[in-house]
């Protein structure tokens, strides 16, 4: 499935290329050890062993899991309990949100700002998972974690390409498509690097596909983004009406959703963000 995503260049030689002598960050060895354990088909018993074992990890990942993010009915008082709720899949994608939370910058520099972007991300997370219950059930969860991750790339770019900062600063300010200026101005877009990214990173298949896919249109059939996903990609400010407005013009003439009702889930989504995002920059 991803051979037609990656024919141009192979991802990893790619990332390899565009950061030059420095060098994408590790995950915690303790979630590498979990991440692993869940691909070798363990007991999510032994998951959970695991990730006892590193309490600063154990109460990150109750925090999480117990956030809006999960929407559960009871609060999860143990890791084991946890795993037995969530399962294979979303505790695998809690995991990795934790790990690329831990693996970008956590201080502010050039282009990237963590409390703006972990904002940002939550609403886009929150927003797909509401629109996916909508259009697609079955896609909900995953649609939050490709909301979540789809611009893990910009933060890398920022530190490791030069004149990427200004590019991202022009792009806000005047409200220009930053994967269009990307791809003008180096022949990548930060969605295509984060598609790398997950390579480097052994991610899903399909979240991979997902995060790489993330800015083709709504009604496009060859796109293996949910389509929640790409409906909300381009919300990057909750102060940008105008993005706003796109959203629920493409929501309506697209999916044939309510404005109004679109409007609320914005609305709805960017609470919610507001309390997940204090999770990732703590």
């Amino acid at each position: 499935m991803l051979k037609r995503l990656f024919r141009r260049r192979d991802p990893k030689a790619a990332l390899k290329e565009l950061l030059g002598g420095a060098r994408l960050p590790t995950f915690p060895d303790v979630i590498m050890r979990a991440l692993e354990l869940l691909r070798q088909d363990a007991s999510l018993s032994k998951v959970a062993d695991v990730l006892c074992g590193d309490p600063g990890a154990s109460t990150k990942l109750l925090s999480m899991v117990n956030s809006a993010s999960h929407s559960l009915r009871r609060p999860v008082k143990d890791v084991p309990q946890a795993a037995a709720l969530l399962g294979r899949a979303r505790i695998e994608q809690t995991l990795l949100g934790m790990a690329v939370a831990e693996a970008l910058p956590k201080k502010k520099i050039p282009g990237f700002d963590p409390t703006e972007f972990w904002r940002n991300a939550s609403w886009r997370a929150a927003a797909a998972r509401r629109i996916a219950r909508e259009l697609h059930p079955s896609s909900a969860s995953a649609s939050y974690t490709a909301g979540l991750l789809q611009d893990m790339a910009v933060p890398i770019l920022a530190g490791a390409v030069d004149g990427y900062p200004a590019l991202v600063e022009e792009c806000k300010e005047s409200g220009a498509d930053l994967a269009q200026k990307e791809r003008e101005a180096h022949g990548w877009d930060h969605a295509e690097v984060a598609s790398w990214m997950c390579a480097e990173w052994n991610f899903p298949e399909d979240l991979t596909a997902a995060i790489a896919h993330h800015h083709m249109a709504a009604n496009d059939n060859q796109s293996q983004a949910p389509v929640a996903v790409r409906l909300v990609a381009g919300l990057a400010d909750p102060d940008d009406d105008q993005a706003r407005a796109r959203v629920l013009k493409e929501a309506e003439s697209q999916c044939e959703l309510c404005p109004e009702k679109t409007e609320a889930t914005l609305t709805d989504a960017l609470d919610e963000a507001s309390q997940i995002s204090k999770l990732f920059v703590s």
